[in-house]
């Protein structure tokens, strides 16, 4: 590699290696102000385009604003809309990615191993109620998902227009990996891109 093209190199890491390996806010929405008890809940969300995380914590928020975080028994991470009762959650649910394995401090925490590809919309479910005094915070307006809820002898449902006010935090893990074809794609054009710059730079020096 010659050594342009290792300046190139070199710059796009530093644009890309302080951002891999800072927990960050994957998505969120907080600007729900009224607020729901008793119920199990249940928020689809969806990740952006930047990087895959990993190392998530997950929460939502009681009261009216999004300063307390709630959680309460396990939550459980799908890939798919689940449409059965709360106490039906485990292990075996189809389209399962993992289940929280602690919480504290009102946000559930997943194995760092639990990894989110970009673009890609999820489900989250818990299986226990929240009874929190204050309500847990609900609101309407965030695109990349929607609410749902369950009471304790039904299956969950979609909350329609509406949305639970919560956070998904992760750390960067990396860049998506490209298609081969990209991958070529983006060689050639780099390497067109260099090619013209030094002929540029050739017939400054005429």
């Amino acid at each position: 590699m010659g050594t342009r093209n290792k300046v190139i190199v070199a710059a796009l890491l530093l644009l890309v290696v302080p951002t891999l390996g800072r927990a960050a806010v994957v998505t969120q929405y907080t600007a729900g102000t009224n607020s729901v008890a008793n119920f199990y809940l249940g928020q689809s969300f969806t990740t952006p385009l930047d990087f895959l995380y990993g190392t998530l914590t997950f929460n939502f928020y009681a009261g009216s604003s999004a300063s307390t975080p709630e959680a309460a028994g396990t939550a459980f991470l799908l890939t798919q809309p689940y449409t059965g009762a709360p106490a039906d959650l485990g292990f075996g649910t189809p389209g399962l990615l993992a289940g929280s394995t602690s919480s504290a401090n009102g946000v559930y925490m997943f194995n760092p191993g639990t990894i989110l590809a970009t673009g890609t919309t999820y489900y989250l479910y818990t299986n226990a109620s929240f009874v929190t005094a204050s309500g847990i915070t609900t609101g309407s307006g965030y695109a990349g998902g929607n609410a749902y809820a369950a009471t304790g002898s039904g299956n969950f449902a979609s909350f329609t227009g509406r949305d639970f006010n919560f956070t998904l935090n992760g750390i960067a893990m990396g860049l998506p990996i490209p298609e081969p074809s990209t991958l070529i794609i983006g060689f050639v054009a780099s390497l067109g891109g260099v090619g013209l710059a030094a002929r540029r730079r050739r017939m400054v020096g005429l």
